[in-house]
């Protein structure tokens, strides 16, 4: 479960794909769909939850982001890029 709350109202989003449907902006297709936000301030909340989700990168080893990431890191007293 999801849940933000804006402007003094809690809303709650059932799972990731109902929150990131209801992120995105408006859209014919998702109105008819019925996985639209009900109005913006809904839409909001459901921006800054899904700004707040961490990244579950699974089954990529740590080592790899180490040796990726732009910025140099100290380890064991030498950089590692």
């Amino acid at each position: 479960m999801y849940a933000r709350a804006v402007a003094g109202t809690r809303y709650s989003f059932s799972d990731l794909k109902s929150l990131l449907a209801k992120a995105s902006p408006l859209r014919s297709g998702d109105v008819l769909a019925g996985v639209a936000a009900t109005d913006s301030t809904e839409r909001v909340a459901a921006q800054m939850r899904t700004a707040s989700l961490r990244p579950r990168l699974r089954g990529t080893p740590r080592r790899f982001w180490r040796r990726c990431c732009r910025c140099s890191t100290e380890k064991d007293g030498r950089k590692v890029r």
